[in-house]
């Protein structure tokens, strides 16, 4: 790039570099080299950003101690957030995730695993018979205990 617009876009490199400049917008940015937002957002698809991020990384290496101490002073004053934040940073942690996953399966699948559910109940009602073990009831508990006991029978 050259001329004007290659000076502003060397200086706009610049501006992407410091950590100062961090929080600006497309806008501000623009303001500040007297072009236009839109170059600005025209420049973004040619900038390095490999280069841009290694050296943010090397300016913020130099104020990471300073960064680090003051988290770990607030994890000491009972700072919920920071804990959490000093974990993630020291320790690698990452909280636990709620997976949930869901199952479907087709009307037919379940019919057949009903019909299989009655046919293991049927032949251990048929082998209860044969066997003179007790038989599961029809009905379940509402057949065995239909009524409260009167006063002279006992529920066994």
């Amino acid at each position: 790039m050259g001329g004007r617009n290659g000076f502003e876009f060397q200086a706009y490199v610049i501006m992407l570099s410091n950590p100062d400049f961090a929080d600006y917008t497309a806008a501000q940015y623009a303001e500040s080299l007297g072009v236009k937002t839109s170059l600005i957002y025209d420049w973004n698809t040619k900038v390095d950003w490999e280069v841009i991020n290694a050296d943010l990384r090397k300016s913020y290496a130099k104020i990471m101690p300073k960064v680090d101490r003051a988290l770990f002073k607030a994890t000491q004053k009972g700072d919920v957030p920071a804990i959490r934040t000093f974990y993630e940073r020291f320790d690698a942690w990452t909280p636990a995730s709620k997976v949930v996953t869901e199952q479907t399966h087709s009307d037919a699948e379940l019919d057949a695993a009903i019909d299989g559910f009655l046919a293991i109940a049927g032949s251990s009602k048929a082998k209860a018979a044969s066997s003179g073990e007790a038989a599961p009831t029809e009905g379940g508990a509402t057949a065995i205990l239909q009524a409260e006991p009167g006063p002279t029978e006992v529920h066994q």
